[in-house]
């Protein structure tokens, strides 16, 4: 979970060029970002550029797992957070990193990790990431929201 949250949060990896953010409002950016907490509502992967994406395989995430949030804060800190129950006693309730906009703020920075913006409003945040792991490479769409 700590790996899809960091993958939504920054998403965990390289970006694809979907798209520019959408706004709904006259906020800013960061005041969208920053507003209030995020959880991930769908994860959609697919093993190349140009195939379709696969079903929501975050439907079978542990419940431990949905519960989870991340809270992007000013000036830049974020907060990976357990939520009410945490799958292992031992984690740390709240994980901290880093986050920054990129490229005119078209793509989010999370401790390194690069994630283009697909969307970002009101009530959502789509974040488009690639990850490349032993020379197999995994493009992750995921959805997050209040």
């Amino acid at each position: 979970m700590k790996k899809m949250l960091r993958t939504a949060a920054c998403a965990a990896i390289a970006a694809l060029a979907l798209g520019a953010c959408k706004k709904s409002s006259s906020k800013s950016k960061t005041e969208l970002l920053t507003q209030a907490n995020w959880k991930i509502v769908a994860q959609q992967e697919k093993s190349s550029a140009t195939a379709a994406w696969g079903a929501n395989i975050y439907l079978a995430a542990p419940a431990c797992e949905k519960d989870n949030f991340v809270t992007f804060k000013t000036p830049n800190v974020f907060e990976l957070n357990e939520g009410a129950t945490k799958c292992f006693a031992a984690d740390p309730q709240i994980e901290t990193g880093v986050w920054a906009f990129a490229e005119n703020e078209t793509k989010l920075n999370v401790d390194g990790d690069i994630a283009t913006i697909v969307q970002l409003d009101e009530g959502t945040l789509v974040l488009q990431s690639q990850d490349t792991f032993g020379g197999v490479t995994t493009y992750s769409l995921t959805t997050l929201s209040h």
